[in-house]
């Protein structure tokens, strides 16, 4: 069995996240997070959405 080394994960609150797209994950509407401000644009842009950063998360 293997598994993902630790440095292959982000940490969350440092994610950029599109929410309100037009993609949905397997239980309706879902948060994609990205690494990099840049991709998430893209993403957003791409799928109507709107990029948001972690504390702004709920609002």
């Amino acid at each position: 069995m293997s598994h993902a080394a630790a440095a292959a994960f982000a940490d969350a609150t440092e994610c950029f996240y599109v929410v309100d797209s037009d993609v949905r994950g397997a239980m309706g509407d879902d948060y994609f997070p990205f690494s990099e401000y840049e991709a998430a644009t893209a993403f957003a842009d791409d799928h109507d959405g709107n990029v948001r950063q972690w504390e702004h998360l709920v609002d």
